[in-house]
């Protein structure tokens, strides 16, 4: 009855003596003809089989269990570990399946980037095109840009999904999204504008936008096919042409006005975070060259930045802006 226990025969043969008997290790000993610290060592093993009661004092007296209670008590204790152990068999067979799909996907995006059939593809369709944007964001490791179609009704064509801006700011990545400045007086323009910064991207509006685009990593560009067929869109991987258009995007950028800080027209709009250290830099006489090395920036993108104050202050030297842009409150 008890040998499916894997009890060993010194186990087996002092339980049936227990069943026979009782006592203690001495006369079990005697019973059985065993070592008494073998008989010791077998009511270890069937105490932990829940098979014998270990004596409460120290009269040493075992007393066996019944063996039908017990095993039945013993057979519910393994299938309740079984269970358990079955739902975390599940749990890591789930997170394998996760981790390989995954790794597949991660290995395929990587190869889109190492291995191009062309460095210019078109996508024949508006879906491919929500689609690749949607991938884009979702696989950007660094930054994700967007200029933002002027026409509202168009602004879904490269807008990837706020729930996967939403992931790539939790990753680290750092979002732009550039929208024409005429969005704050249209109330669906408008609301778009503001999902896309609670998303947690960085949002600016711009007079003049360049065409509409998205820049991922630096790496990889979509923007629209030919104006007869606006259905379409490009994907370009060529370094070059990723190049210019970052180049665009940041000469746009650079003398956008925050969404936060939009003004309505005939109203000066006041400074970006960035202007306003170029601001102060120029007023205290710094040149463009240790303006950049201070702002970390590129000497163009100070020469770019410093123009636009000047104009916007309407002055004619570095100096003049700094004082205008004190009577304005900027500094």
């Amino acid at each position: 009855m008890i040998e499916f226990l894997g009890l060993d025969r010194t186990a087996a043969a002092v339980y049936r003596a227990l069943l026979a008997a009782g006592g203690g290790p001495a006369g079990l000993s005697v019973i059985t003809g065993l070592p008494e610290g073998d008989i010791r060592a077998a009511l270890g093993t069937l105490a932990g089989l829940r098979l014998v009661r270990v004596p409460a004092d120290t009269s040493e007296d075992w007393h066996p269990l019944r063996p039908d209670l017990e095993l039945a008590a013993l057979a519910r204790q393994y299938e309740a570990d079984l269970a358990r152990m079955t739902r975390q068999l599940a749990v890591v067979q789930a997170a394998a399946t996760a981790a390989a799909a995954a790794t597949a996907a991660a290995t395929l995006w990587s190869a889109r980037f190492r291995h191009t059939a062309a460095p210019v593809e078109p996508l024949q369709t508006r879906q491919d095109a929500l689609a690749e944007a949607r991938l884009l964001a979702e696989h950007a490791t660094k930054e994700y840009l967007q200029v933002m179609p002027a026409a509202p009704e168009q602004l879904a064509v490269v807008h990837s999904g706020l729930y996967l801006h939403e992931a790539a700011v939790a990753r680290g990545v750092s979002l732009k999204a550039l929208y024409h400045d005429s969005t704050p007086s249209d109330s669906a323009a408008l609301a778009h504008a503001r999902r896309t910064a609670m998303a947690g991207a960085e949002v600016r509006t711009a007079p003049i936008l360049p065409p509409p685009v998205v820049i991922c990593d630096g790496q990889i560009a979509l923007i629209p096919g030919a104006k007869d067929q606006p259905e379409t869109a490009l994907r370009i991987r060529e370094p070059a042409i990723v190049a210019v258009l970052r180049t665009t995007f940041d000469n746009s950028w650079d003398t956008a006005t925050p969404l936060a800080t939009s003004t309505t027209p005939g109203q000066p709009a006041g400074p970006t975070p960035s202007e306003q250290a170029l601001l102060r830099l120029l007023a205290a006489g710094v040149t463009d060259e240790a303006a950049a090395t201070r702002l970390n920036k590129s000497l163009s993108t100070i020469s770019r930045q410093k123009k636009a104050l000047m104009l916007r202050l309407q002055a004619t030297t570095p100096f003049q802006a700094g004082i205008n842009a004190a009577r304005r409150g900027w500094l």
